[in-house]
């Protein structure tokens, strides 16, 4: 899955308020695949900015 799509469902979960197992049974991927996406999402923007020079 592409790591555009993955954050796109992440933020979906995040957005609807989903619980991880629903998240994953509608992605067809465990629980733990399902919260490294929501987590890969969150961090990378923070990353992101952090490089900037910017502190979250």
């Amino acid at each position: 899955m592409s790591r555009c799509r993955q954050a796109q469902l992440a933020l979906s979960h995040l957005r609807k308020n989903e619980t991880l197992a629903q998240l994953s049974a509608a992605l067809g991927v465990s629980e733990t695949r399902a919260w490294s996406y929501v987590d890969e999402t969150v961090r990378r923007p923070r990353r992101l900015g952090s490089q900037d020079g910017n502190r979250p």
